[in-house]
C-alpha cells in the first residue's frame, strides 16, 4: 500500500510541476461543447426531415411506421410519410432521405425470406442524409437480429400477422 501512495505522490507531484497537460485534457469537454454550440448556432439541434414510403401497408411496415412517428424520434427526427412522389422531394431537395419499405415487407419477416429497406439519400445535404443512414443502418440490424431470434414465434404467429 505504502508503494502505491509513494507512486501517487511522484504523478502528483510531475503533474504540479508541468499543469499545461492535464488542463488541456480537463479543459477538452469543454471546448467540444464550445465548437457544437458554435456550429450549430448556440439554439436547437436541428432535426432530420426523413420521407417514408411505405408500400407494405401490413403490420411490420405499419409497426415501423409507428415507431418512427412517436414522440421519442420526433426529438431528433420530422418524419414525412410520402407516396410515390417521395423520390421527386429527395430530387428537389425537399427532406433529407428518403426511407421506402418495400412490398411485401411483412410477409418476407414472417417467412425468413431476404428484404431490403431502401434509403436515398438527399445529395444537396451535408450530416443530415448522413445520420439518417446511421439511424437505418441500426434499424436494419435490429430487424434482422429480430427476425433471426423470434424464428419460431414468427412462425407460430404468422397466420395472425398477415
Amino acid at each position: 500500500m505504502r508503494t502505491l501512495l509513494l507512486m501517487v505522490r511522484k504523478d502528483l507531484i510531475r503533474k504540479a510541476r508541468a499543469p499545461l497537460g492535464l488542463l488541456v485534457v480537463l479543459a477538452f469537454p469543454l471546448m467540444f461543447s464550445g465548437i457544437i454550440s458554435l456550429a450549430f448556432g448556440g439554439g436547437e439541434v436541428p432535426r432530420v426531415h426523413l420521407l417514408v414510403e411505405n408500400l407494405d401497408d401490413n403490420f411490420f411496415g405499419n409497426a415501423l411506421i409507428s415507431a418512427m412517428t412517436s414522440d421519442q424520434m420526433a426529438e431528433y427526427f420530422d418524419v414525412e410519410i410520402v407516396g410515390v412522389e417521395g423520390l421527386s422531394r429527395i430530387e428537389e431537395g425537399d427532406g433529407s432521405a428518403l426511407l421506402r419499405i418495400p412490398d411485401n415487407f411483412t410477409e418476407n419477416l414472417i417467412d425468413g425470406d431476404p428484404t431490403a429497406l431502401e434509403l436515398i439519400r438527399n445529395p444537396a445535404q451535408g450530416i443530415m442524409p448522413e445520420i439518417a443512414e446511421q439511424i437505418s443502418g441500426v434499424l436494419v440490424e435490429v430487424l434482422d437480429g429480430g427476425s433471426r431470434v423470434l424464428r419460431e414465434p414468427m412462425e407460430t404467429l404468422a397466420p395472425y400477422l398477415r
